[in-house]
């Protein structure tokens, strides 16, 4: 039996909600209204609406899983909840607990239904047969319990010798697995409810089991760290999956039955192959322990519950083998793709070359010319000519369109290992067994140049993209780097154990990445010849490594037979397996979506990589877009490239308007002049260039630099144009007089982003040497100099309303400062990748930046939840569109896409609300009333304030006079006895009278209350405390909804109500006396709370506690703050006791001083378990306590303390409404 250790390990978390704001901000609020304490259930309901969650807070949470909304929290148990299930039809929710109970709950509308009492321990586990007739409970008692579900009664009780933990059905319901907390598992029939087998194996308890849908394979999760695959029917492992640090605490296998996940107190859930028993992925994103798992019924997410109190669902994205094509007759050794895409060509020890055509991979034909086997081929940079080395000491020009060779280079003194052409194509260069660099010229076939500095055979030459430079590889161990034009060697990188066999250079030109028979990829930083990382992964020779042209992966291929996928943090995301021997070689399409290999098997294997989608892609670049920037008026865009020229796009089209050249290098930045009539281009040639937009002239050339302009902006009065350089100065150029006026020194690094800000007082400049320069634009001197970032700023941007700054750094964070003190304000962490460019949206509300990872993350200034967009290149560029919600983005694969907040939002909205619509309709089938008005009138608020017109007349032609006739008579039955009973001293004829003319709204209430009946007294008992709202229900269902259901308050349903009444959408709007206090929302009924500040007594200064609280205690809703005092007589214990229980809201002043204060943690755990809101109050985040880091908090500012008390106030109330709201 063989074991299986970690063969793979790579992070690639894809959460559900990557391309909608809408839908990430649901998952935000999932996170924030989301469970205290360790989630250790969770489970989807069999059609994926929804997700049910189990926690040890005692909660139930039903979310919508499409969009991530939390629909309703169900205070369940009285201790932990242990288990979750869901019934086969999706009408109920099975949840079992350490309070020896298992309940059953409406899921729908959360309402308890029954409760099963058998058990006399913890209920750990629950499943229920895919017939729905049976739930099945595993128990510490020692037994296993099978429940008639219709009835609520046991029909058997399987009895073990220890603590059952976990159970599985198989899906025939045939057989029921258990396993216990002696490492032992049990096999029973569970139709016959006989005993079958004991299954050993585990040196553990075993915490998790679940069946394959096939029936076939059982796989366990135990506390010894491993999860094993069994031959059920046999009771013999198959697989020993070993690769978890930490006890497996849960386990599930896919519909499909190809794929298990695994989740563990490592703190990891990885994905393992059935079929190998193999790990294709590590997911890694988790600050808690993993305690359950569950495939999502489509088998696309992984939906995990933690003890770090989260939910997470994560997305399996996997390419496949597409097709395979018997190329050869033997090994293939180098396989190449043209650059336009059209072609694909292979050579092979055959000693021939074919041509493929790409997008059919119909052969064209086969170049015959070489004697002995053919070990590399590349194409010209046009795409019409291809160029082979050969170990008959010949490299070979061909015409891809004939068959005959079209030049031959002999007489060039050894084998070639590899052979390029120049940018320009008309040299070859060629790298040679004995150790030379040789370069020829195609047309006369001379030899021009010559070097020997590798001290082993040269294996591999690639040129960087702006052909600049090129990269030689040899046996020797060593990388090196090259200035093209002086031959000489500007860097040579060591670092390999062995010989290098392979080179490739990101689209970007920024990293290098090098294969070697010491089975290592290496990957280095261009500029610096730094090693970034070494990934060692494959079991034999790295043949070959290349990366995506759309620079979004890496692809290597090796002996070992496999081909690796890496994403830009050089983590594993798929292993292909299907080659018969070596993969030597590897090429990927232009549009990244395909990669081909060629083996020693004598096969070519095309495999798709899989990605995600847009919202608009402006295609027409062959070229890195550098730089994005939008006119004024948002109807152009201009975008700036590695071409060295720009485009102009009308927005509203995507079509393409003029392509604009002047610049000798890359373009770097763009910026439009606040008229829209101009556009400034910065460039690598040392130069910016304004161009009229109309007629595509250049208006004026800047020259005064002194190495490449990196950055350009315009001030908002049109005065002036402002560039950074990599020569460490800024110059401030004006237009109008065509010069510059002023150049600013003073910086010691290269600068690499600038930005002015909306009143032009001051320009802010980012620095290679990772700090932030403020200049006071009229002086031309620095007055901030802002540190914090560890590495190089790439991108700063200023707000609209000028008084924050945000800027993105190589170290993977974006920072807020103040423009007016320096401050750092706020840090935006956990970015997991180099930040390329930052954006403020027109009215301020949102950040967004583009990174290197290929994302673009959007957070929202005030509440700083965050969404982010994927595609499939590194994001050079991403910048708002004025006064829009879009976001423009240029991307080295060439694309510029524009990303739409709000109209996926409102997509999606969308959906949800015709779903709702359809809901409305089975639930009047179903007599269930009361929900069909509440969905409705969810429908009608969502449509009115995305102004959903059809969507809203829908919703109010079905909320018209809908009642339910059984609750109607009810109602006018309490009404009746409410007036005889409590309010007036009347005979019945004549409430009835009275009440006639009230409630004349329809025939059906008419006919009603000319037949009365006679109640007796005993019946209106229960009536009494029904009140105005019973009244309100009949007489005026619309003023009631807009209060209750809607949360508005009484002055505003009265207008709303009055404007429908208008409008036609309702009838008749009685403006019937209320009880008002009755209908006051939770925020007219905020009075006499009672707030408790718990603090550190050395604190005390710092914060004013004194002074904060008196100030507080001044509005009107808060009755009393309390706080100890070192005056009192009182301990701060039994301070604490007296005073906590009574109080409705805990202020944590957070610190050093209170982290390490036994009083405080006391205070604020015993709030906790209260479930009082608590409000963290910080001058350093990390001072907050871990378990409150995800509460809603506020920075104190030790320079504005009216500010401190206004904002603590808000906060108090906000928190105190939302309570109420969930409550």
């Amino acid at each position: 039996m063989p074991e299986k250790k970690v063969k793979e390990n790579f992070e690639y978390p894809q959460h559900l909600y990557p391309k909608r704001k809408g839908l990430a901000k649901a998952f935000h609020m999932a996170q924030s209204f989301g469970h205290s304490r360790d989630v250790t259930s969770v489970a989807l309901s069999n059609k994926g609406d929804y997700l049910v969650s189990g926690s040890k807070d005692k909660t139930l949470k039903i979310w919508d899983f499409p969009t991530g909304n939390l629909l309703r929290t169900i205070e369940a148990h009285d201790h932990s909840i242990l288990a979750v299930a869901v019934s086969i039809d999706d009408n109920y929710i099975y949840s079992s607990s350490s309070d020896n109970l298992i309940k059953v709950w409406g899921l729908k509308r959360g309402h308890f239904i029954n409760e099963l009492k058998e058990h006399t321990d913890s209920v750990t586990s629950l499943a229920v047969t895919s017939d729905g007739k049976s739930l099945i409970s595993g128990s510490k008692d020692k037994n296993v319990i099978v429940w008639n579900i219709l009835n609520a009664k046991s029909i058997h009780k399987f009895e073990h010798k220890s603590a059952v933990f976990s159970i599985a059905i198989s899906k025939n319901n045939e057989y029921l697995v258990c396993g216990t907390e002696e490492g032992i598992i049990r096999l029973w029939n569970l139709k016959h409810g006989k005993f079958v087998r004991t299954i050993k194996g585990h040196s553990g308890a075993i915490t998790s089991l679940t069946i394959s849908p096939d029936g076939k394979f059982m796989i366990s999760g135990s506390e010894d760290s491993t999860v094993r695959i069994w031959d059920l029917s046999k009771g013999r492992p198959i697989y020993i999956l070993q690769g978890h640090s930490g006890m497996v605490r849960s386990v599930a296998i896919s519909l499909d039955g190809k794929l298990i996940v695994s989740g563990s107190d490592d703190k990891t859930i990885k994905v393992w192959e059935v079929s190998t028993g193999e790990i294709i992925r590590t997911l890694k994103d988790y600050t808690g322990k993993v305690l359950s798992i569950a495939f999502s019924p489509d088998g696309k997410y992984i939906v995990t519950g933690s003890a770090d109190n989260n939910i997470m669902v994560w997305e399996l994205m996997k390419g496949k083998l597409e097709t395979t094509i018997n190329a050869h007759s033997k090994g293939i050794n180098f396989v190449s793709i043209s650059p336009n895409g059209s072609y694909m060509a292979s050579g092979s020890d055959d000693n021939t070359i074919k041509i493929w055509d790409l997008k059919s991979l119909r052969f064209i034909r086969t170049l015959t010319g070489h004697t002995k086997s053919v070990n590399s081929i590349e194409f010209s940079h046009d795409g019409n000519y291809l160029v082979s080395t050969s170990g008959d000491k010949k490299v070979i020009i061909w015409d891809i369109k004939q068959t005959a060779p079209y030049c031959i280079l002999t007489n060039i003194g050894s084998v070639p290992n590899s052979a390029s052409f120049t940018p320009d194509n008309k040299q070859i260069i060629m790298g040679l067994s004995n150790n030379y660099l040789k370069i020829c010229d195609v047309q006369s076939k001379n030899l021009i140049w010559e070097e020997k500095v590798h001290k082993g055979p040269v294996t591999s030459i690639k040129f960087t993209p702006n052909g600049r430079y090129f990269v030689s590889g040899s046996e020797d161990k060593h990388v090196m780097i090259w200035d093209f034009s002086s031959k000489e060697v500007i860097k040579d990188l060591s670092g390999h154990k062995g010989k290098v066999l392979s080179i490739g250079i990101s689209p970007n030109g920024a990293n290098i990445c090098s294969s070697s028979d010491d089975k290592s990829i290496n990957i280095w930083d261009f500029y610096t010849g730094d090693l970034i990382t070494s990934i060692e992964n494959h079991a034999d020779t790295v043949s070959s490594v290349n990366y995506s042209p759309i620079g979004n992966c890496l692809i290597s291929t090796s002996k070992d037979k496999t081909v690796k996928v890496w994403d830009n943090k050089y983590e594993l995301i798929q292993s292909f397996e299907g080659h018969g021997d070596e993969v030597s070689s590897v090429a990927i399409t232009p549009d990244g979506k395909s990669a081909i290999t060629g083996s020693r098997d004598g096969y070519l294997k095309v495999w798709a990589l899989t990605f995600g989608g847009i919202f608009k892609n402006i295609k027409g670049h062959s070229e890195n877009v550098n730089s994005v920037a939008v006119s004024p008026s948002g109807k152009l865009a201009v975008s700036g490239l590695s071409n060295k020229s720009l485009i102009v796009w009308d927005l509203s089209s995507g079509k393409l308007i003029k392509t604009l050249k002047g610049h000798t290098d890359i373009i770097s930045s763009v910026a439009f002049s606040p008229g829209g009539r101009y556009v400034v281009s910065a460039s690598y040639d040392n130069t910016l260039l304004e161009w009229d937009i109309n007629s595509g002239d250049i208006v004026w050339t800047m020259s005064g630099h002194d190495d490449a302009v990196t950055s350009v902006a315009a001030s908002y009065d049109a005065k002036y144009i402002v560039s950074g350089s990599r020569d460490k100065t800024i110059i401030i150029w004006e237009p109008k007089i065509l010069k510059h006026v002023k150049r600013l020194k003073g910086v010691k690094s290269a600068i690499t982003s600038i930005d002015i800000s909306p009143n032009g007082e001051y320009i802010v400049s980012g620095l290679e040497d990772n700090s932030i320069n403020i200049w006071d634009f009229k002086k031309g001197k620095i007055i901030h100099t802002l540190e914090g970032h560890k590495e190089a700023v790439n991108s700063v941007a200023i707000s609209p309303d000028g008084v924050f700054i945000a800027s993105g750094s190589k170290d993977q964070t974006v920072k807020i400062w103040k423009v007016n003190t320096g401050e750092l304000d706020y840090t935006f962490e956990k970015i997991n990748s180099p930040v390329t460019s930052v954006s403020f949206s027109s009215d301020g509300l949102y950040v967004a930046c583009g990174t290197e990872d290929n994302f673009i993350r959007i957070w929202d200034f005030i509440e700083k939840y965050q969404t982010s967009y994927y595609y499939l290149s590194k994001v050079n560029s991403a910048k708002f569109i004025p006064n829009t919600n879009q976001i423009i983005a240029g991307y080295d694969s060439g694309d510029v896409l524009i990303w739409d907040l709000l109209m996926e939002e409102q997509e999606e909205l969308l959906k949800e609300l015709r779903s709702k619509l359809k809901n409305v309709e089975d639930l009047i089938v179903k007599d269930n009333y009361s929900e069909a008005i509440e969905q409705l009138n969810f429908v009608l608020e969502t449509a009115d304030v995305f102004n959903f017109e059809d969507i809203k007349a829908i919703a109010f032609e079905k909320l018209k006079n809908l009642r339910d006739p059984k609750e109607t008579l009810e109602i006018v039955k309490r009404i009746l006895e409410f007036e005889y009973e409590n309010q007036r001293k009347i005979t019945k004829a004549e409430m009835v009278n009275q009440l006639k003319i009230e409630i004349s709204e329809t025939e059906y209430y008419e006919n009603l209350l000319e037949n009365p009946v006679d109640y007796e007294p005993s019946e209106t008992g229960h009536l009494e405390n029904l009140g105005t709202k019973i009244l309100q229900e009949l007489l005026n269902p619309t003023l009631h909804a807009l209060i209750i259901q809607k949360g508005y308050n009484f002055t505003t349903a009265k207008k709303i109500g009055k404007f429908l009444q208008d409008e036609g959408f309702i009838r008749e709007f009685r403006n019937y006396p209320l009880d008002e206090e009755k209908f006051m929302t939770p925020s007219e009924k905020l009075k006499d709370l009672l707030v408790f500040v718990s603090y550190a007594t050395v604190d005390a200064e710092t914060y004013n506690i004194g002074e904060l609280s008196k100030r507080l205690k001044a509005y009107d809703e808060i009755k009393e703050v309390l706080y100890w005092q070192e005056h009192m007589t009182d301990n701060i214990i039994k301070f604490m006791s007296d005073n906590l229980g009574k109080c409705d809201i805990m202020l944590l002043f957070c610190s050093e001083n209170a982290l390490g204060s036994d009083s405080v943690d006391k205070e604020w755990t015993a709030a906790d378990m209260m479930r009082k809101p608590i409000i963290p109050v910080f001058l350093n985040p990390d001072h907050i306590p871990p378990l409150l880091k995800s509460r809603l908090g506020i920075e104190f500012d030790l320079m504005d303390f009216e500010k401190n008390v206004v904002h603590l106030h808000n906060l108090i109330v906000k928190t105190i409404f939302q309570r109420h709201r969930v409550d």
